[in-house]
């Protein structure tokens, strides 16, 4: 079964690495299989996997499984790996597994010793030269070492290699020696130089923490408490990895988990708006800021503070319908004009009507998205429109766009991690969503080739599609 399948059976889960040992896995998320020894040995002994393709769903890779089956006849695959699944790659161990692996000594330990050859009067007293790469694992009665034969000891080491029917071709190749004891071809020195080389590219910390009493919990200060999102469902698996890769994009993690608050700030801190004196401007300047500000400003925050409270007052029991038509013509009301409940959804209402407004107005982009130049034309404020559409475009390619989600993303419903398996309800295969942010991404184009007279119609169409689902553009 592929890798995907596997984890699904055996139980594994999410961590967050805040200083796990491997610098370029920090801020990302990991797959840990806790006691990977079992839990009657030592329940520190996990292994780390690299949230990667080969972890989806759709991988044939298979190699996890090939390599816990192995591993039961040698535990040094562990150290070695595969083509395709490359420890320090694809995989790492805790400290306290490649301790283990290291001090291994198998219940019945049936190896050949093969005894060193010493060189004929005819042989040269030369190295043994060899013209490939490779790594050795050096098997001793109480130790297993895994040495890299290009950077140590050739000197050494050559003799035992010389014994081996070496390849003369320029690729991987695994020897495995047996010797009663390598002491007698490496210092304790030069082993620890070797484990300590192996171990900087292969190992992390415990994940898993005794105490004294030998009670154990879980390393808090090097990877995050994820105690409130569901981190031992396999189904979260391409969440955590769309995720780990916005790591890779201009824009943060919580840049792209946020479209509204992103979006307008960008253009609030860098619009040099023209005509703001106008009603209309000074009302977009108002809904800019509110998007920017993530949804709140002054006037919300009276409105749920004011008429939410519950203070003695004078006015009628019934609740103020905040000017809509209806009620008993003193602005009085029964609340619920349009199905809304209070004067603060109201107002979020006629915020979300006026964004609308907003985005489908030619006369916006005109005013908010040029430079003014004395003595000179407006011209496209180009440093303002590309960041734009570069955050539009990185948001499809990573929660629409991407090869395995297939635009089967829903962002009038917030992606609810505890919900995975509901939280596209009804929209398998649904790529309209998609398709009104990459035609809003046209509208931006549009306007930075200064072509906006020419394209009214497409701006009002979509400017409105586009400002109909930007509020709900989170994760």
């Amino acid at each position: 079964m592929n890798n995907y399948r596997l984890l699904n059976i055996i139980n594994p889960q999410f961590i967050y690495n805040i200083d796990c040992g491997q610098e370029e896995n920090n801020n990302k998320y990991m797959v840990v299989i806790p006691a990977f020894i079992g839990y009657d040995k030592n329940v520190a002994c996990s292994l780390y996997l690299t949230i990667s393709e080969k972890l989806l769903d759709a991988s044939t890779n298979m190699k996890l499984e090939q390599m816990i089956n192995e591993m039961q006849e040698d535990i040094t695959i562990l150290l070695r790996g595969y083509e395709d699944f490359v420890p320090g790659v694809d995989y790492y161990l805790s400290e306290s597994l490649y301790d283990y692996v290291l001090t291994f000594i198998p219940d019945d330990p049936d190896e050949p010793i093969i005894p060193p050859k010493p060189p004929t009067p005819d042989e040269p007293d030369e190295p043994y030269e060899f013209d490939w790469t490779g790594i050795i694992i050096l098997h001793g009665k109480d130790i297993n070492r895994l040495m890299n034969i290009n950077k140590y000891n050739i000197n050494r080491v050559s003799e035992i290699i010389a014994l081996e029917e070496a390849e003369k071709k320029n690729r991987r190749k695994v020897l495995v020696m047996t010797r009663p004891d390598i002491s007698a071809y490496l210092t304790d020195e030069e082993i620890d130089e070797i484990d300590e080389d192996l171990s900087s590219k292969i190992v992390m910390k415990d994940y898993v923490l005794y105490d004294h009493d030998l009670n154990f919990g879980q390393d808090k200060e090097s990877y995050k408490y994820l105690y409130d999102i569901n981190n031992k469902d396999m189904r979260n698996l391409e969440w955590f990895y769309n995720m780990n890769n916005l790591n890779d994009y201009v824009f943060s993690r919580e840049e792209l988990c946020n479209i509204p608050k992103t979006f307008f700030s960008i253009i609030n801190d860098n619009a040099m708006v023209q005509n703001p004196e106008t009603m209309k401007n000074q009302i977009y300047d108002k809904i800019v800021k509110y998007y920017a500000n993530g949804g709140w400003d002054d006037a919300l925050v009276n409105l749920n503070l004011i008429l939410n409270s519950t203070i003695p007052t004078t006015l009628p029991s019934s609740k103020l319908n905040c000017g809509c038509n209806g009620g008993n013509g003193n602005g009085l009301g029964d609340g619920t004009a349009n199905g809304l409940t209070s004067c603060a959804d109201m107002y979020k209402d006629a915020i979300n009507e006026w964004l609308k407004k907003m985005l489908a107005d030619d006369e916006f982009y005109k005013d908010w998205f040029f430079t003014i130049i004395s003595g000179m034309c407006p011209t496209p404020n180009v440093e303002m429109i590309d960041p734009l559409i570069n955050l539009l475009t990185e948001y499809v390619d990573l929660n629409l766009g991407g090869p395995n989600n297939n635009g089967r993303f829903n962002p009038n419903k917030n992606y609810d991690i505890f919900n995975h398996m509901n939280c596209c309800n009804d929209c398998n295969g649904n790529d309209t969503y998609k398709n009104i942010i990459l035609h809003y991404i046209e509208v931006l184009k549009a306007v930075k080739n200064n072509d906006i007279d020419a394209n009214k119609n497409m701006i009002k169409i979509y400017g409105e599609e586009f400002a109909g689902i930007l509020p709900y553009l989170t994760c």
